[in-house]
């Protein structure tokens, strides 16, 4: 799915309607498909800047051994897609 999202970036630019579009896409079938529709929904709330009522921040992933507390409004939740459910790094 990278090679896809690369590719698309690479014809039309990375703030290009399309590609905003495709890459959000894509970003919810990585979440939906490794940590469940709750999750995402949860991450979708904290990137907006919204605040969950019970736990505010608090997100659990199965790829982590401890859960994390993102700051609602941030790159945080970028942050974490990139690096934890995509694995960007290195």
């Amino acid at each position: 799915m990278e090679l896809l999202r690369r590719n698309l970036r690479r014809l039309t630019g990375y703030d290009s309607r399309i590609y905003r579009f495709c890459s959000g896409l894509l970003d919810f079938l990585y979440v939906v498909s490794q940590e469940g529709l709750k999750t995402w929904n949860l991450l979708r709330s904290l990137q907006s800047g919204a605040t969950v009522q019970d736990n505010v921040g608090v997100v659990c992933l199965k790829k982590l051994d401890h859960p994390m507390r993102l700051r609602p409004g941030t790159e945080d939740v970028r942050t974490v897609l990139d690096t934890v459910v995509r694995q960007e790094y290195g």
